[in-house]
């Protein structure tokens, strides 16, 4: 019973984390679409293209530190005072460094925009004084959603204010909002970790060094796995122009927004993944099952809304001007599904130790996807992009399973009466929908609560099983 109790807390805790993580996906592209709508896709392609370049540097930032601090913490890795200030000196320099860099180069941008880069890239060094990780490591990660959703709210109020309110023209107002989003996110987050920082033990280092080599080799792959999702965008910009990479960004953004809040769930669950690999409790067991069985639920509903209602989104969400980019649309609603499973399968085998597998998969798909954008997009624009993207996830998929399937299997069960009625109430309401011309926004409420009553039901398709006498390294 108590491991019963522990395991609907656990889970209470996801919905809610799950909850407020969306939350701050949908403010932020909110934020977006007020751009979008202020201004011509030229220019929302341009604020596209800068966004993919502070990605880069949160990345370069981060040098793969931060998923491995949150396996260890999930473990129960304990760490001392000077572990933690050698990281955060390692961030900030690395952050400098490249707001260095950038403002050395700043005369190459183009002159109507040069600040609009500038203003962008300086939230980098408030991004370094972010420890959300450590919170999530630790278990707390509502912590951490709530730093998120306070970053996000600051930035979509801003926005609003600077757009509607004080009806200022200029694109550089859009970064300068950003910026002042990410100082607030700093100082929330910097002041909940300090409170923990003055309790932690003072002695000499154990586990930075460890860290870093771990990291070198996750860093790697987030480093090639990057490349293939945003390299699609940096060749349209490069072979076509930026109104080609405002259709094909607007398409990705909303579809960004659903597979991100699952890469963000995946955060809550490292920890988890981590110590069933360890101690093979089987209450983690029960929680990775039912994590499993809402990811597959989700995943399929996505797909079936996003081919089923693509035009109809776009329309409500970016406009009219951005009706060219559905054919677009329904190539990426179909990489979501492979790109949401390679999230989760990807995670498993970072808990079980691959890093080096990862690496070489990523990096190879890095490789792949660059070759096939070249054709696909000189021949296609924006549809060869997202063809190239989805070729890609799908090569990583396979790749994946079958590595995942050394170690483990994930056994389909037969679905239930009430899943059966769910589905067949779902296509049929769809139909009707189609019929009666009825308001996307109330389609996308329809396939909600579908949602919600398939995660009410106790009996899941999928369930976890770990092959016999098979021990990868944990």
């Amino acid at each position: 019973t108590g491991n019963r109790q522990e395991g609907e807390y656990a889970m209470s805790l996801f919905y809610r984390f799950f909850a407020s993580e969306f939350f701050s996906k949908f403010a932020l592209l909110l934020s977006l679409i007020i751009i979008s709508r202020k201004f011509a896709v030229s220019d929302f392609g341009v604020v596209s293209f800068i966004q993919i370049l502070f990605f880069y540097a949160m990345m370069i930032t981060d040098q793969g530190i931060n998923q491995i601090m949150i396996r260890e913490l999930g473990k129960g890795t304990e760490f001392n005072k000077k572990t933690f200030q050698l990281i955060l000196i390692r961030k900030l320099t690395v952050a400098v460094i490249i707001v260095v860099v950038v403002i050395l180069y700043a005369h190459y941008f183009d002159a109507a925009n040069r600040f609009v880069y500038i203003y962008y890239i300086l939230g980098i060094l408030f991004y370094a004084l972010n420890f959300n990780w450590y919170f999530i490591g630790i278990g707390k990660a509502l912590h951490a959603s709530l730093i998120n959703i306070v970053q996000t709210a600051s930035f979509l109020i801003s926005v609003l204010i600077a757009y509607y309110v004080m009806d200022l023209e200029k694109l550089e107002y859009f970064s300068l909002c950003y910026l002042v989003s990410m100082s607030i996110m700093a100082i929330c987050s910097g002041l909940a970790f300090y409170k923990r920082f003055r309790m932690l033990k003072e002695r000499t280092i154990d586990h930075f060094d460890e860290i870093i080599m771990d990291s070198k080799r996750n860093f790697a792959s987030i480093v090639f796995v990057q490349i293939y999702v945003s390299s699609n965008m940096f060749l349209l910009y490069w072979l076509t122009d930026s109104t080609q990479v405002g259709y094909y960004s607007a398409a990705y953004r909303i579809i960004n927004v659903i597979t991100s809040v699952v890469s963000v769930a995946i955060v809550f669950f490292l920890p988890i993944y981590s110590k069933y690999f360890r101690w093979r409790d089987e209450n983690d067991k029960n929680l990775i099952d039912r994590f499993l069985n809402i990811t597959m639920y989700f995943s399929v509903l996505v797909v079936l809304g996003g081919i089923l209602n693509g035009s109809e989104i776009l329309n409500l969400v970016f406009g009219e001007d951005y009706a060219s980019g559905n054919s677009i649309f329904m190539i990426l609603t179909l990489s979501s599904f492979l790109a949401i499973w390679n999230v989760v399968l990807g995670a498993m085998m970072q808990a079980k130790g691959f890093q080096d597998k990862i690496m070489k998969l990523t990096g190879f798909v890095a490789g792949l996807n660059i070759l096939l954008s070249f054709p696909f997009i000189l021949l296609s624009g924006g549809k060869g992009a997202a063809l190239a993207g989805f070729i890609s996830e799908l090569f990583i998929f396979i790749a994946y399973s079958l590595t995942i399937s050394k170690f483990l299997t994930i056994k389909f069960n037969r679905p239930t009466i009430s899943q059966i009625l769910l589905v067949t109430l779902l296509i049929a309401g769809q139909i009707f929908s189609k019929v009666l011309e009825i308001n996307v926004l109330l389609i996308i409420g329809f396939y909600g609560l579908v949602f919600l009553w398939l995660l009410k039901l106790k009996s899941g398709l999928l369930l976890l099983r770990e092959k016999e006498n098979v021990y990868g390294r944990t």
